[in-house]
């Protein structure tokens, strides 16, 4: 059957990254690199699994790393879908872009859906599992590996219940973190002062006993 275009799957990536992103898609420059867009690990969690769920394919993010722009993208995803049609007889991808004209397929028979809750039961994707993978080497943070029902879901429960291992990971102090500290004694070990009337500290306290009054007016010489 027919693969999707060089062309085609283009708009779809920059439909896609407008989608992800929230960018226009005329403002979509695909020979820009992606730290322009600012995008972080979770945008690019994000825009991975739509492209997966679009495409019908798995894209790591070893694979993702390996490109820096829209067009090395759908570049990677046409070398992509080309090994799985190499693979599946010439398949086209589950999902075709909305602007590709559909093609006629011969009915297959397919196994009865699931009823009950297992029909609804979210599954982890190879997506969620390379996540799961990520936050484990970069954080030291190992999530249980649960079936989760997306994306947003991993990040809560990694915020949720981690959030002093994330503060700690970035050098931030966290209340309770390390022993209680202990208040030192401060031992004065040299005073030395010098005010009218006073010459050093003795003086000056004895000055502050008597009450006595060593204000006066500024000598007539200091004006000189």
């Amino acid at each position: 059957m027919t693969m999707l275009s060089a062309e085609d799957i283009l708009s779809e990536v920059i439909r896609l990254i407008e989608l992800t992103l929230k960018v226009p898609a005329d403002q979509v420059d695909i020979d820009a690199n992606f730290e322009t867009f600012g995008i972080n690990s979770l945008i690019v969690m994000e825009l991975m699994e739509n492209i997966e769920k679009d495409f019908d394919v798995t894209l790591t993010p070893a694979q993702f790393s390996n490109v820096d722009t829209v067009r090395a993208l759908a570049s990677l995803l046409e070398r992509l879908l080309a090994e799985k049609d190499g693979e599946t007889g010439g398949a086209t991808p589950a999902q075709s872009p909305a602007n590709v004209a559909p093609v006629a397929q011969q009915p297959v028979s397919t196994p009865a859906p699931a009823v009950g809750a297992a029909a609804h039961a979210p599954q982890t994707s190879s997506l969620h599992q390379a996540t799961l993978a990520f936050i484990r080497d970069r954080y030291g943070i190992d999530l249980p590996q649960a079936s989760y029902a997306s994306m947003d879901d991993i990040v809560n429960r990694l915020v949720l219940d981690h959030t002093g291992d994330l503060l700690r990971h970035f050098g931030i102090s966290v209340a309770g973190d390390g022993p209680a500290q202990r208040r030192e004694a401060i031992a004065i070990v040299g005073i030395s002062c010098r005010f009218p009337d006073a010459p050093d500290h003795r003086a000056f306290w004895s000055n502050l006993m008597e009450g006595r009054n060593s204000i006066r007016e500024i000598p007539v010489e200091r004006w000189d």
